[in-house]
């Protein structure tokens, strides 16, 4: 038995490798530990608005990290149940609360490092900034979410300029 989980994790571990998104599990508690042990399930947790990459329709996780997990699924002897949630935000308290124990498509940080596990990376999805160049390289500023985004912008803009 014991010889059986250690595939299915092994071969869990072997899909997840090269990317910048990683799959993250949490540190599980005493409890939580021995009660996995005696079952094949693993909860998750997804970004229910992050499509392509990953969403919730209807209730459905759909999307390419569903297509990761439906593959684990059927070459391991491990269940994947959702933990339904509102927003990312949500996703990211649950997994902290135990309440969901992999996050299967998430950029490791350092804030997350101290909290999370990551496994080896397994999806890359490189962020490309399409405009006409004379719009792009002005001194405008482009508006971006993300901060690490919003840097790594920046920084090309001003190489870039330097070119131009």
């Amino acid at each position: 038995m014991q010889l059986k989980k250690t595939r299915n994790y092994l071969l869990c571990a072997i899909l997840f490798v090269g990317a910048s998104c990683f799959s993250a599990l949490l540190q599980a508690e005493a409890g939580q530990k021995a009660a996995s042990e005696q079952s094949n399930n693993v909860t998750y947790c997804i970004d229910p608005n992050w499509a392509p990459y990953e969403a919730i329709r209807n209730g459905i996780h759909v999307g390419i990290s569903a297509q990761y997990m439906q593959l684990i699924a059927e070459i391991s002897e491990l269940t994947f149940t959702l933990v339904p949630t509102e927003s990312w935000q949500q996703s990211l308290e649950y997994v902290q609360q135990g309440k969901c124990q992999v996050i299967p498509m998430l950029n490791t940080s350092d804030y997350r490092k101290q909290v999370l596990d990551f496994s080896v990376p397994y999806f890359e999805a490189p962020n490309v900034l399409v405009a006409k160049l004379s719009k792009l390289f002005s001194k405008k500023r482009v508006g971006v979410k993300a901060a690490k985004r919003a840097e790594l912008l920046n920084k090309t803009a001003e190489v870039m300029n330097e070119l131009f």
